[in-house]
């Protein structure tokens, strides 16, 4: 088991530095939120020189007048009664969280997402600070685990990808807690474990509206394979939860042929979701095969000589961003508030504002819901790790 944790932060450190795991731009999830995970223009590790996150604001003093028995456990969280309507907990579990006064947010987002989240908190719940921490996926992820197994939280929540909670639940930093809001999620966004997914970057083929018609691109993976596409396709130098998506569906053997056959093709390799883009907008390469949506359907707006394959060839990868409580954190009730923000119409609205697909959106909420018609979504969440681990492997083995 300690070596399967020391896979896993070695895959976290490795996807940070290639920006796979979470991120502060167009080709990461923040990884959490990722508001997590998930692959890129930049996000990396920090090196071993560089400062470490600044530290949080002190704790508030703990609140001498006690909880009513009947509307809180024995340690003073607020629980949900049965019966109770979910405006009335909601109301409960705001007041116990304004006595402690901030909720602490441990992540790696951008800060133009953080400042979304900051407003849509703020109108909400002006009586507890939002508090976010941020550093590189690597170093946020260590610094949580450092202060749990030190009986020493700082923290109340934990933004990241599918990686890093997997590792945290093994490792017991978080905390079981399973939000209210969780019945608007859809269900191939609710995983088994004490985390909640918040949103998801979904990968696309993507093409040149010149130089490729919708009728050429074949109806299925291996259609890239054949010798008309020599030099023509193109993907990411670091796209491995991309050849996950692969694994997962397909297994290893299967896996392995398909990324041999594209090497076979002589793909351009470039750096950078929004950087492939744009390569394949000014005709360098023809189809993006690892495309995300919400960058792709930005340059379509903008009216870039951008497609994108619809409907989508079987399956279609998605990374999620998730959420969870980390344990023993110093705002208990202010952590689950934060827990059940991320899936009301505000939380969901401050990730919608970057343009990701979010668990809850549904046709009229969807940012580019035109493009998933026909899409078969395989979900890359935490109990998808050893494809991800498999798929660096395999990915570095097949492209160097």
């Amino acid at each position: 088991m300690r070596m399967r944790m020391f896979t896993l932060v070695a895959l976290v450190v490795i996807l940070a530095m290639f920006g796979a795991a979470c991120g502060n731009d167009d080709d990461s999830p923040t990884a959490g939120n990722g508001s997590a995970a998930s692959s890129g223009d930049g996000g990396g590790d920090q090196a071993a020189d560089d400062p470490p996150a600044d530290d949080p604001p002190a704790a508030e003093p703990p609140v001498d007048d006690p909880v009513e028995e009947d509307t809180a456990a024995d340690d003073g969280i607020v629980v949900r009664m049965d019966g109770e309507s979910y405006d009335d907990y909601i109301a409960r579990l705001y007041a116990a969280a304004s006595e402690e006064g901030e909720v602490i947010y441990y992540q790696s987002a951008g800060e133009s997402e953080l400042e979304f989240i900051r407003e849509q908190w703020e109108a909400l719940f002006p009586d507890v600070e939002f508090e976010p921490v941020t550093a590189r996926a690597g170093t946020i992820l260590e610094r949580a685990l450092l202060e749990v197994s030190t009986g020493n939280t700082q923290g109340d929540v934990f933004g990241a990808a599918g990686v890093e909670m997997l590792l945290l639940e093994n490792e017991g930093a978080l905390t079981e807690y399973q939000p209210a809001g969780l019945e608007n999620v859809a269900p191939e966004f609710v995983f088994a474990g004490p985390y909640v997914g918040l949103n998801y970057l979904s990968r696309h083929v993507t093409y040149n509206t010149e130089n490729v018609s919708p009728d050429e691109l074949p109806t299925d993976w291996f259609g890239f394979c054949e010798p008309e596409w020599e030099g023509r396709i193109g993907f990411d130098a670091e796209s491995f939860e991309w050849a996950a998506a692969f694994i997962e569906a397909w297994g290893e053997e299967q896996a392995r042929e398909f990324l041999e056959c594209l090497n076979d093709n002589n793909p351009f390799l470039h750096r950078g979701t929004t950087a492939g883009t744009e390569l394949v907008n000014v005709g360098e390469f023809d189809v993006k095969l690892d495309g995300m949506g919400h960058v792709s359907k930005r340059f379509i707006d903008g009216g870039a000589n951008v497609g994108v394959m619809i409907p989508h060839a079987d399956p279609m990868p998605a990374i999620v961003d998730m959420s969870a409580i980390l344990a023993d954190p110093p705002n208990p009730n202010a952590a689950r508030l934060l827990q059940e923000f991320w899936l009301m119409p505000e939380g969901q609205t401050a990730m919608t504002n970057e343009g990701k697909a979010t668990t809850t959106s549904t046709a009229d909420s969807h940012p580019y819901w035109a493009f998933m018609e026909g899409a078969n979504l395989l979900v890359l969440g935490p109990r998808e790790s050893e494809a991800l681990e498999t798929g660096l492997e395999m990915f570095t083995d097949v492209f160097g």
